[in-house]
């Protein structure tokens, strides 16, 4: 989820130069577009918000109903919110709403391709995990350094109840050069 540019349209790239078959997951219908036709017939995209469960469940059941199976589910999904460096000027809207996409996105992402993961006992579910949440920094917005933290914690929380023994379950710190365009 999440692949319609920047860091998610190089994984995808990636993905499909290592023979995979990507669904591109995005709100974004132009940019997933875009890298799809890029790439030929190894990719599809579906227009997904990924805070609504129905929407996710419905990626995850599609890829199942065409391909077979899911290998692989990369949640590349996430923003910052722009209210100012003060928790005093944050919205509890936009707090809300950071919150439903960074972490209740992984909760429903995690959950369906679950359901369709464990039965093979060998797929993985990845998460990109900024490396903000890792700094202490003023640039990077309280809710976001927030979720991302709440990111590592459940996906900790997972790998002990679900992974053990079975799928792999990790967040990735990707370092991303802004600067460049690929």
């Amino acid at each position: 989820m999440g692949g319609s540019n920047g860091i998610g349209a190089a994984m995808t790239r990636k993905f499909v130069a290592e023979g995979a078959y990507v669904y591109v997951v995005d709100i974004d219908e132009e940019g997933g577009v875009k890298v799809c036709q890029e790439l030929d017939r190894n990719a599809s995209f579906v227009k997904c918000e990924v805070a609504i469960e129905t929407h996710v469940k419905g990626v995850v059941d599609r890829a199942m109903e065409e391909r077979g199976r899911l290998d692989i589910m990369m949640n590349n999904v996430g923003m910052l919110h722009t209210d100012g460096n003060s928790i005093a000027q944050v919205f509890v809207e936009t707090w809300e709403r950071v919150i439903a996409v960074n972490i209740t996105r992984a909760m429903l992402g995690m959950k369906h391709a679950t359901r369709l993961m464990i039965p093979r006992n060998s797929s993985s579910i990845l998460f990109n995990y900024s490396v903000l949440g890792l700094m202490k920094t003023d640039n990077a917005s309280h809710g976001h350094m927030a979720s991302k933290n709440a990111l590592l914690g459940f996906d900790e929380e997972w790998c002990n109840r679900v992974g053990k023994g079975r799928n792999m379950c990790e967040c990735c710190v990707i370092l991303w050069d802004c600067d460049k365009d690929d």
